[in-house]
Order: C-alpha cells, then sequence, then structure tokens
C-alpha cells in the first residue's frame, strides 16, 4: 500500500513514489526533529502553498478550493517509517481571498514519530479545482536523542510576516513557544522581526551553564 495513509488521491499517490519533483504547484518545506518519547523523535513539519497558484471557485460571496497534502518518510533502505494525510477545504471570504492570492499562501504543520536515523521525507500536494499537484523531497537526519550527554533540537524560524500565510491548525507544542506559526522561507525583509527557537537537551555531569550565539 506504499505506506500511504487511507484516503490519499491517485494523483498524490502517484507524485509522491516519483522520484523527480513535480513541480506543477509551488510548495515550500520545513523540517526539523525534536527528542520524543523514549528512542523515538518527534519531527516537526511545515508545509507552505502558494496562494496565487490556487484555482478558486467563486460561488455567491466566497471562494472555495480543497487542499490535500501527504507526507511520507523513508529510511535509507526505502523502508516507510512514518506518514501523515491532511486535507483543508478553504472557503474563503473576498477579503482573505485577495490576500492569499496577493504574496499569501496556506501553511499546513504536521508531526511524525520516528526512530533515529536519516530520512527522506516526501509531501505531496494536491489541488482539487484546478487538479495541479507539487512534491517536495527533503533530507532529514533524525539523532537519537537517548543517547546524546548534549544535544541540539531542529531550529524553528518565525518572523512576523508569518501572517500571510492562513494555517488551520497550529502546532500543538510550538504554539505556546512561539509568537507566530513557523516558516519555511528563509528570505525575510528588513522591517521583519525574527525569533528562533530550539530546544537544548543537556544530560551532563556535573551541570554547567549554557551559552547559546
Amino acid at each position: 500500500d506504499l505506506g500511504l495513509k487511507p484516503g490519499t488521491s491517485p494523483a498524490v499517490a502517484a507524485a509522491i513514489m516519483n522520484p523527480v519533483p513535480v513541480g506543477d504547484l509551488p510548495v515550500r518545506v520545513w523540517a526539523a526533529p525534536f527528542k520524543g518519547k523514549g528512542k523515538l523523535s518527534s519531527v516537526a513539519i511545515a508545509v507552505e502553498i502558494d496562494g496565487a497558484a490556487l484555482k478558486y471557485q467563486q460561488r455567491e460571496d466566497r471562494f472555495f478550493e480543497d487542499l490535500e497534502v501527504s507526507i511520507l518518510a523513508a529510511d535509507h533502505d526505502g523502508k516507510i517509517r512514518g506518514s501523515d494525510r491532511q486535507t483543508m477545504n478553504l472557503k474563503l471570504k473576498p477579503e482573505t481571498h485577495k490576500v492569499l492570492a496577493n504574496g499569501g499562501g496556506v501553511r499546513m504543520l504536521s508531526r511524525i514519530d520516528l526512530p533515529p536515523a536519516r530520512y527522506q521525507i516526501r509531501i505531496g500536494v494536491h489541488e482539487s479545482n484546478g487538479g495541479a499537484v507539487g512534491t517536495v523531497p527533503i533530507d532529514v537526519e533524525v539523532p537519537d536523542y537517548s543517547k546524546l550527554p548534549f544535544g541540539l533540537s531542529g531550529l524553528v524560524l518565525t518572523s512576523t510576516a508569518a501572517p500571510r500565510l492562513t494555517t488551520p491548525r497550529p502546532d500543538a507544542l510550538l504554539k505556546d513557544v512561539l509568537p507566530l506559526p513557523p516558516l519555511s522561507t528563509r528570505l525575510f525583509g528588513k522591517d521583519e522581526v525574527i525569533s528562533v527557537f530550539a530546544e537544548i537537551y543537556d544530560r551532563l555531569t556535573p551541570a554547567a551553564a549554557i551559552e547559546v550565539t
């Protein structure tokens, strides 16, 4: 069954298993590992979809579009170790549609629990009105935090420009430590305020002061 979640559309299933990325739909992706439960790590993933590329259908005073995001995490042997699938049914007011269609977009956040290894995480996005598909692969190394005497999680970045993308489901952990949702982009304007978050895992003895630069 390829490891995909039930309900995955044939278009996404075919595209996400193709080793060559599909660029019909502009997509940006970010991922970072954090210490999870036991020997597992919790990998946070952000998928950003360009709002100008979506094919909205207007009915009366609303703009409609359906999105599907599927995620697969494969280890170096090609074995699928984790997956996720999310859908979003957009029903936008004219003012929200204007923001999304002029430099804004949609952000979906996900978490996948994975054992230590090097992974290729594949993300596939499908928009229903135009049938466009976009896929992005990203390589992520998940450390064995349970064995590290001293470790650092992945870095999470956000800025005051984050609200330009609508985020329907915030990350349950990051929403309590960051003022805004994480960003996949790494290009910032000079008027933006940037926030960075990371976790430090310290098992050293005796305890010592930690300097963060």
